[in-house]
């Protein structure tokens, strides 16, 4: 299996980004109702996977606060040729307490481990994050919520299985630029 970047210092060089906390995503699986499409023109397996029903919610003290339901959506998964990658193409719609409705999405890449090639043959397990990162979108025309378009969004992800269920948890943050400039 192919090694993925990773990083030794926790202190980054002057310019780079940071990430602030923003949101908590879980999207509720139906494994049961997942579509195989097959095999595509990329050489990719693809499988559409409903994901009808969940949650967006605000880290404490994070602007805009959101606090809404997902009401339908789904992700478009390809898995490549090798096994050793599937790359993720969520796309939902949500509902704010408020009755606010935005659309969501974000695209990905899931390191397949001996543990998710097992979720995805449908054995009921939890997996910590670690495998799973992703770009995130919000599109709304709730005057409430559009900061959400124009800002840069990165998630962290997991499987949790609870309750006889499979979720698919995302950690979201928003990525701050910085404001050093180091030497040219």
């Amino acid at each position: 299996m192919a090694s993925s970047p990773s990083s030794t210092s926790s202190a980054s060089p002057p310019g780079f980004p940071s990430l602030q906390p923003a949101y908590y995503c879980r999207l509720n699986v139906k494994a049961e109702e997942m579509c195989p499409i097959g095999d595509i023109y990329s050489g990719s397996k693809s499988v559409y996977v409903p994901t009808m029903t969940g949650h967006i919610k605000s880290v404490d003290g994070f602007e805009p606060k959101v606090d809404a339901q997902v009401v339908g959506g789904g992700d478009f998964l390809y898995f490549d040729p090798s096994n050793e990658h599937a790359r993720v193409n969520v796309k939902g719609v949500a509902k704010s307490d408020a009755g606010s409705i935005f659309t969501f999405g974000y695209t990905g890449c899931i390191n397949i481990n001996e543990d998710i090639g097992k979720i995805f043959s449908g054995v009921p397990l939890s997996i910590p994050f670690g495998q799973s990162t992703t770009n995130h979108y919000f599109e709304t025309g709730d005057l409430k919520y559009k900061a959400l378009e124009n800002c840069t969004w990165s998630g962290n992800g997991r499987f949790v299985f609870e309750n006889g269920g499979l979720s698919v948890e995302s950690r979201i943050s928003r990525v701050v630029p910085s404001t050093e400039n180091p030497p040219l």
